[in-house]
């Protein structure tokens, strides 16, 4: 090496460090506005769970207070087939819907109307399905 290449590289040094720092300059921006953009989607999924979780707990509220009015609702139930004041007319009709009687034989047998005989019908067929998929 000769000294005209080394004054070239030396005078050519400066434009050499410059265009490295321009390199480095838009890189760090290019790095800076994707991390920006990181932190950005980061947030926005941030909120989209704590609504989910916000979502949940009022489902999960509603789902205890329905499983508390169920459980007020078969309470309600098994008291009115244990029995109060007049309630062998609900006996008779039950064991009546148990035996195959149709909702006109127990009409005339119970005194009943057709809406309780109705009712009646449709809880002892839902208690036998309940039944049948309990086993």
């Amino acid at each position: 090496m000769n000294i005209a290449h080394l004054e070239l590289i030396y005078n050519l040094m400066p434009l050499v460090l410059s265009v490295v720092v321009a390199v480095l300059f838009f890189s760090t921006q290019h790095l800076r506005k994707k991390t920006l953009h990181q932190y950005q989607r980061i947030n926005q999924l941030n909120e989209e769970v704590n609504a989910l979780l916000s979502c949940s707990r009022g489902i999960s509220e509603k789902l205890h207070a329905y499983q508390h009015q169920f459980r007020n609702i078969t309470d309600r139930q098994d008291k009115l087939e244990v029995g109060e004041s007049g309630g062998a007319g609900y006996k008779q009709a039950i064991a009546l819907f148990n035996r195959g009687a149709t909702e006109d034989e127990m009409l005339s047998t119970c005194d009943l109307s057709r809406g309780e005989i109705n009712l009646i019908a449709h809880l002892q067929k839902a208690k036998a399905k309940n039944s049948a998929h309990s086993f």
